[in-house]
């Protein structure tokens, strides 16, 4: 018993203890906006503020100023953690989303590109022209590794375990692969220049889109790493994944089509009509249906059916927007408008707008559908 008792006391002030910490974290949670599958973060047009969205309510529950006009900005799930850059400071604003804090990390570097790894506690930070790469730290906001890469960089993809990085640039006769652990390069995956890349949502593959007119697709093995196979394309300028993998989306501003192809195994694509303005395409609700913003409306297409299912007017251009993580629904800014678009992915039409007060630019989220870049 004399041992025991006292064993006793101490469980029992441990468990006291959780206790009371497990009463206390909804509190601390709710302070915040940390809930980041639920809230979108929306930009505007030279402002440092930047509104949080609910997505349960389309409603603004409140705002953020990052310190400096967010040019690109991203979110880590995992750390509930917001993170922005101007393109023109060398500066990194990092934002607690529990607490509502911004602390600022400093380069001898203009950072043009922002990347986070896919369990979300690494961040790259890079000058696209000089090739110069940071790897920060998200947990301690702090740089912990430095990395040279190919100047012009046109893209960059983590693999899915995120050992390894792969880069497409300007004059890069290949695909660039990034040690993460040693921050030197790994390998040079001997392709035909690329202009983009993708990951599959299992991590292990990745998909990138040669230069040219006609540009083939190289499908990837992001673990060896080494390429798999090809696929003869007519190019285009832009390469994107639904949500599920099941197609690579192409859409190409010269031809004004948009081709989807499928992806196991890689089959030929079918090109349907798109527009001229296509920069981003999103997939959600299953991988039923497409969304491409171009000027002043959605175009929307049945990936059952691989048609053209007509557009859906915005009264404005759409910037770059996200998909909720159930992929329900799409939520695009409308600088014109100064508006949020909300498009029910199901009935694919309209079914809200959410009243900003400024001209949005662009809104991310974390745990976005389809969003494995």
């Amino acid at each position: 018993m004399a041992v025991r008792e006292p064993l006793r006391r101490l469980l029992r002030r441990a468990w006291g203890g959780l206790l009371l910490a497990f009463l206390a974290a909804p509190a601390q949670a709710d302070e915040g906006f940390a809930d980041v599958q639920h809230n979108l973060f929306v930009t505007g047009r030279d402002s440092a503020v930047v509104a949080v969205v609910s997505i349960d309510s389309d409603r603004v529950i409140g705002r953020l100023d990052l310190g400096l006009v967010p040019r690109r900005m991203l979110v880590s799930e995992s750390l509930a953690k917001l993170v922005a850059i101007d393109d023109r400071t060398a500066r990194l604003a990092v934002t607690e989303l529990v607490t509502a804090r911004t602390q600022t990390l400093s380069f001898d570097f203009v950072p043009h590109r922002l990347l986070v790894s896919p369990d979300g506690m690494t961040l790259l930070v890079a000058d696209d022209d000089s090739g110069t790469i940071a790897l920060i730290d998200l947990l301690p906001v702090r740089e912990k590794s430095r990395l040279k890469g190919p100047a012009g960089i046109r893209d960059v993809i983590f693999s899915g375990d995120s050992r390894f990085a792969f880069a497409v640039a300007d004059g890069l006769p290949g695909i660039g692969v990034l040690d993460m652990a040693t921050g030197r390069p790994a390998a040079n995956l001997e392709t035909s220049a690329a202009v983009a890349l993708a990951r599959a949502p299992n991590g292990r593959e990745g998909f990138a889109l040669a230069a040219g007119t006609r540009g083939d697709v190289i499908h990837l093995d992001l673990k060896t790493p080494a390429v798999l196979d090809r696929l003869p394309t007519a190019g285009g300028n832009g390469l994107f994944l639904t949500g599920t993998g099941r197609y690579l989306m192409l859409p190409d501003r010269r031809s004004r089509t948009l081709a989807f192809a499928a992806t196991q195994p890689l089959a030929p694509p079918t090109a349907l009509k798109g527009g001229q303005a296509i920069g981003a395409v999103y997939s959600a609700w299953f991988d039923t249906v497409a969304f491409a913003p171009s000027d002043r409306e959605v175009l929307v297409y049945d990936l059952e059916k691989l048609i053209s299912a007509g557009p859906i007017s915005l009264g404005g251009t759409p910037g770059p927007g996200a998909v909720s993580p159930d992929g329900t629904t799409l939520f695009l800014p409308i600088a014109e408008t100064g508006q949020l678009a909300v498009i029910d992915a199901r009935s694919r039409r309209l079914s809200a707008t959410v009243t900003l007060g400024f001209p949005p630019v662009a809104a991310v989220m974390a745990g976005g559908y389809g969003i494995c870049h």
